[in-house]
């Protein structure tokens, strides 16, 4: 059995077409408002360090080929991309609950 990651560095999409025609109807012109706790604000905190790492990762990579050493590349490649997954899904996560739960005020 093949041992190695996902090809695909998007994570299935968890923001659903209800919350999407939500968002839609919002008006345009107006404030909204949107409650947080603090489980939403790690969502977003998460995928910036996510992301952070996955930079790493990706430089990394660059210089691991440079120095033609590309078994390393290639894990550090892995990581990147398993980083940019994770930043992904704690996006979304924080997107649909502003697309389901945002109020015109």
């Amino acid at each position: 059995m093949d041992e190695s990651p996902d090809p695909t560095p998007f994570p299935p999409p968890i923001i659903t077409q209800e919350a999407q025609e939500r968002w839609a109807s919002l008006p345009g012109d107006r404030h909204l408002q949107i409650a947080l706790k603090r489980e939403d604000l790690d969502h977003l905190f998460l995928s910036i360090r996510e992301c952070i790492i996955g930079q790493g990762d990706l430089a990394n990579t660059v210089q691991a080929l440079s120095h033609g050493n590309t078994e390393a590349a290639q894990k550090f490649f892995d990581a990147a991309q398993l980083h940019q997954r994770n930043a992904i899904e704690q996006i979304d996560r924080l997107v649909l609950h502003a697309m389901t739960t945002a109020t015109p005020v």
